[in-house]
């Protein structure tokens, strides 16, 4: 009965606008109405006294008295039953102990829930039994959870006893006899020592020389303690200078053995770089220096190749400029650059195949005389049309 105690009651009348926000609103969660009908069918039957609708009572006033008691008939007759023999015999029929028989095959029991537990409850006029059980309730988890808690911080305390009983054995761990960590022993040979110290004192002055010399050979000794170490730390840079160089000897005979070829090109630049530096041999301690000296050299003249090119490049392509300004019609699919030297190298042999300069005085004097007959030829007949047209005219 839970889900139908649960569900929202909705008036025919009011189903469209009910069921048009519902469908367009996110609930965030799950909501159950059900359509009451105006013309809800009246029960006729009498209710048997230990039907479970005997034990549910609908408010007088409510709207919809007709149509739960409508449906709570046609849903929810159930026989109240007290032991199984009862419960096996009716179609549906509910035991004490909440196993529902609702037909001759299905039957249900959930006990998720114990049944007299009124936090679960939902009929009924009012709900204050239900708040004071939740109240109860919330005070006994607060209490239970102030317990955890302090039970929490008793076991952390405990955890960091054990922690710090940890560190203890694992420092004695350490220790491998006894005598290392007898105290008691190494206290009472302090003791002995400093009352012998203290009857040598007072016995004879020799103890004051032999403590002004004691002070003299402890300055002493840090100082020859002191140059020791600064002599330790030269031998390690000195150790780790050999041990770099002995690794930087190792990198360049693989360089040599694998650049074999290119050195042996590169021997007679670097044999005429050393003699203009007036260098007999390298040193090995000059060997970086004379690395970025060479590479400053290599590079100078790079540069001066560089510059040499790209000025050679300019008055070649300065060249190319001129000739297609020139000669337009010859050169329109070709652009000033050295990516067309072939097709200019090609256009040369075809000139210097046809060998054109031989032929241009002709070429201007059969130019200059066409030139002169097609004036004349032209006059002539303009002369001719001219008379025609007069003679036209004059016809008219």
């Amino acid at each position: 009965m839970r889900p139908f105690a649960l569900s929202l009651l909705v008036n025919e009348s009011d189903y469209t606008k009910v069921s048009n926000y519902i469908d367009k609103t996110h609930l965030k969660g799950k909501v159950v109405y059900l359509k009451v009908s105006e013309t809800a069918v009246q029960r006729h039957q009498e209710i048997e006294k230990y039907s479970l609708l005997s034990k549910v009572e609908i408010h007088h006033e409510s709207t919809f008295y007709s149509w739960i008691e409508s449906e709570l008939y046609r849903r929810f007759d159930y026989a109240c039953v007290e032991n199984l023999m009862e419960f096996r015999r009716y179609k549906k029929a509910l035991t004490q102990n909440a196993q529902i028989k609702s037909s001759l095959v299905r039957h249900e029991k959930d006990d998720r829930f114990r049944v007299e537990d009124r936090r679960q409850y939902i009929l009924g006029w009012e709900n204050k039994e239900k708040i004071l059980q939740l109240k109860k309730d919330i005070s006994t988890l607060q209490e239970e959870l102030r317990l955890l808690d302090n039970a929490l911080k008793s076991i952390e305390k405990q955890a960091k006893s054990t922690e710090v009983l940890r560190d203890g054995l694992r420092d004695i761990l350490h220790f491998e006899d006894f005598e290392s960590i007898d105290w008691y022993v190494i206290a009472k040979k302090i003791d002995a020592l400093e009352r012998e110290k203290e009857e040598l004192e007072k016995s004879s002055d020799i103890i004051k020389t032999l403590e002004d010399a004691l002070t003299t050979l402890k300055e002493e000794i840090k100082s020859k303690t002191t140059s020791l170490n600064t002599l330790y730390q030269k031998q390690g840079k000195v150790q780790s200078d050999s041990e770099k160089f002995h690794k930087e000897e190792s990198e360049a005979r693989e360089l040599c053995e694998s650049q074999e070829e290119a050195l042996k090109r590169y021997d007679l630049d670097l044999k005429m770089y050393l003699k203009e530096k007036k260098l007999l041999k390298i040193e090995l301690h000059t060997l970086k220096k004379d690395e970025h000296s060479m590479r400053d050299f290599v590079q100078k003249e790079i540069d001066s190749l560089n510059g040499k090119i790209n000025r050679s490049t300019e008055k070649i392509t300065s060249a190319m400029q001129n000739y297609i300004k020139t000669f337009p019609l010859l050169s329109k699919e070709i652009d000033a650059s050295l990516s067309s030297m072939a097709e200019f190298e090609n256009m040369f042999v075809v000139l210097k195949k046809d060998d054109l300069p031989k032929y241009e005085k002709r070429f201007k004097k059969l130019f200059r005389e066409g030139t002169i007959q097609h004036f004349l030829s032209l006059k002539t007949r303009l002369e001719e049309e001219e008379k025609a047209i007069s003679k036209k005219i004059s016809l008219d």
